[in-house]
């Protein structure tokens, strides 16, 4: 099986910030304010078999890095924090800056159910177990984001962090979690903001800055060094098709210089399976030729 880090680094607009990902995961709904543009760099990963990437698992956790290592990599020596809008309270950071109980409604019915409200300092190693909510199968806190380059949780902060979090709904078939015309005030107090936004099999992160990380070469170095192919992508990969990412890779690989391709390909069956598709305008692509046709996630 290959294992891929599949990256993404665009502008990002808040006032407008499109969709993240189909039938997963929506912005809360925003008031269009007018926003400078911010940037977003998007981290997912991936393992599959061959080059058709038919049989993907897809999510951070599949590219094989550690989510803390990858964002001590992006940002060195810089600390981190998490924070939470709601909460287990059986299962909370051991030192917390901020810690508000509230009662959160059901989705059904006139019940409620105990939460907490809650921003930490986090540690590398705490990061991938606080993006699953568990360690080996036993409960642990669960992040909402991370926040780089933060010491200490100032009033204004936490209300930043309350405009991006607090009308969330995970109840929803369709997950809305996070505004994003809160993400520039939450800048105001942080190097980097970290969401976790949805892939098919687990989350990915995204990484808001004011400005370009530029640590393109960062992550490539952390890549090959895990064993991990670094795919690059045009749009969001929660958003995008790995068989179309992983073809155009091999249109620029060079093999005198970058070795054998790393990702086998595609079985002869599926290989003819795409071969009999047609194009936009109803050519069919020559074999062996043209690349996967469609841009979006299937």
């Amino acid at each position: 099986m290959v294992r891929a880090l599949g990256i993404s680094d665009t502008p990002f607009d808040p006032s407008r910030p499109d969709r993240l990902c189909r039938g997963r995961e929506r912005w809360i709904e925003a008031v269009d304010t007018p926003s400078a543009p911010l940037w977003r760099l998007v981290a997912s990963g991936a393992t599959f078999s061959d080059a058709s990437a038919e049989d993907a698992l897809r999510g951070f956790v599949h590219s094989g890095i550690d989510a803390g290592a990858f964002l001590g990599a992006m940002f060195p020596k810089a600390p981190l924090a998490a924070f939470c809008e709601a909460g287990d309270p059986r299962a909370l950071p051991p030192r917390l800056w901020v810690e508000e109980d509230w009662n959160r409604p059901l989705v059904t019915g006139r019940r409620q159910t105990p939460a907490v409200r809650w921003v930490a300092p986090c540690s590398p190693s705490q990061v991938a177990p606080w993006m699953a909510g568990e360690v080996e199968g036993t409960a642990c806190p669960r992040a909402d984001g991370f926040l780089v380059g933060v010491r200490a949780a100032s009033p204004e902060l936490v209300a930043a962090l309350y405009a991006l979090v607090g009308q969330q709904s995970l109840e929803e078939r369709t997950i809305a979690r996070y505004d994003a015309s809160a993400i520039p005030a939450v800048l105001q107090h942080c190097a980097a903001l970290v969401l976790l936004h949805e892939d098919k099999h687990g989350p990915v992160l995204a990484v808001y800055t004011n400005d370009p990380t530029e640590c393109a070469g960062t992550i490539d170095w952390l890549a090959r060094e895990s064993g991990a192919v670094n795919v690059p992508f045009e749009i969001p990969p929660m958003l995008a098709r790995w068989d179309r990412a992983i073809w155009k890779l091999q249109e620029l690989w060079e093999p005198d210089t970058d070795g054998e391709f790393p990702v086998p390909p595609a079985e002869d069956t599926r290989r003819s399976r795409r071969r009999r598709r047609t194009t936009d305008d109803g050519a069919t692509p020559e074999a062996g030729g043209a690349p996967p046709e469609a841009h979006g996630e299937e």
